[in-house]
Parts: structure tokens; C-alpha cells; sequence
């Protein structure tokens, strides 16, 4: 009898990490030292900030719950998540 797998975090165990695509762009356009900055400017801010998006995400978008949407957020909210992202985007770009 087969079963049904119905986790999807194997699926996403597949997929690359939203933040790697994100750094790899902003690397490409020259902005992942302004975005770094930026990030580590905010300070408590980002706190502010990702509550206004957890109230304003069902009105930007149609997938309020999406893994990208997610990843933002915890940057937005976590120190340690914060700092692996400004580290991920200060590193040398693979080619």
C-alpha cells in the first residue's frame, strides 16, 4: 500500500533558500552593501516595520503566507537571521 506524502518540506528541501536568491540579485546590481547598511541602520525599527507588514501583506499580495514573505519577515525580526543575511550578502558572489 503506497502512502501519500503530504509534507511539504520535502519539496522545499529541494529548493534553494529565498535569502540565496535574494543575495545573489542585489550582488548582481550593486546593492547588497546599501541593502546591509540599510539593515543594520534600522536597528528596533525592523521590528516596526515587519508588524507593519504582517498587517498589510494581505493587501500587497495574494500569497500573504509565502515562503519569501516568511524569510523577510524573520530577518525583520530576528537578530541572529539579520546578521546570517547581511553576512550572506557581504560575501564574495559565486560564479
Amino acid at each position: 500500500m503506497a502512502s501519500n506524502n503530504l509534507c511539504y518540506t520535502d519539496d522545499m528541501a529541494n529548493e534553494p533558500h529565498p535569502w540565496v536568491a535574494w543575495a545573489e540579485h542585489l550582488q548582481r546590481w550593486g546593492l547588497a552593501q546599501p541593502i546591509a547598511v540599510l539593515l543594520e541602520a534600522l536597528g528596533p525599527l525592523r521590528w516596526v516595520f515587519a508588524q507593519f507588514l504582517y498587517g498589510g501583506l494581505p493587501l500587497l499580495t495574494t500569497q500573504p503566507n509565502s515562503s519569501q514573505w516568511q524569510a523577510l519577515l524573520h530577518i525583520l525580526e530576528d537578530d541572529a537571521a539579520q546578521r546570517e543575511f547581511i553576512n550572506l550578502l557581504l560575501e564574495e558572489p559565486h560564479q
